[in-house]
C-alpha cells in the first residue's frame, strides 16, 4: 500500500489493464530510457493520468535495477518479461513479501547508462 491508500494490483488480469494504460506506457517508457521526471509535464495531467504515469516510471525503475532487458513498443502488447516481472510482484504482495519501496535498501546501484552494475 502507498502513501495515497491506493493498493497494488492484486490478480495479473488487473495489472494488466493498469500497464496498458497510456500513461503507463509513457512513463514506463521515459524512466527504463533513462530521461528525469519532468514535474511540469506531471502537473498538466489528470491526477488519475498521474498515478499511472508515477506507477509505470516506479515499475521501469524496478526493472532496470533488476538488470531486466525490455523492448516494450506497443502499449497494448506487453512483452513476456515484463509481464513475468509483474506477476512475481503480485504473488510477493499476496505472500506479504512485498515492502514498502521507501524503507527498502537498494539491491543495486547502476551507472548512468544502466548497462553494468557497479558495487556499492
Amino acid at each position: 500500500m502507498a502513501n495515497d491508500r491506493i493498493f497494488g494490483a492484486g490478480s495479473w488480469r488487473r495489472a494488466r489493464d493498469i500497464a496498458r494504460h497510456p500513461r503507463f506506457h509513457e512513463g514506463f517508457l521515459e524512466a527504463f530510457g533513462g530521461q528525469s521526471l519532468d514535474y511540469a509535464k506531471l502537473d498538466r495531467m489528470p491526477p488519475f493520468d498521474q498515478c499511472r504515469y508515477e506507477n509505470g516510471r516506479e515499475v521501469a525503475t524496478e526493472c532496470r535495477c533488476a538488470g531486466l532487458c525490455i523492448d516494450w513498443r506497443h502499449r497494448n502488447s506487453l512483452p513476456g518479461a515484463l509481464k513475468t516481472y509483474l506477476i512475481g510482484r503480485i504473488a510477493a504482495r499476496k505472500a506479504g513479501r512485498a515492502s514498502d519501496p521507501y524503507r527498502a535498501k537498494p539491491q543495486c546501484v547502476r551507472d548512468e547508462r544502466w548497462d553494468k552494475p557497479i558495487s556499492s
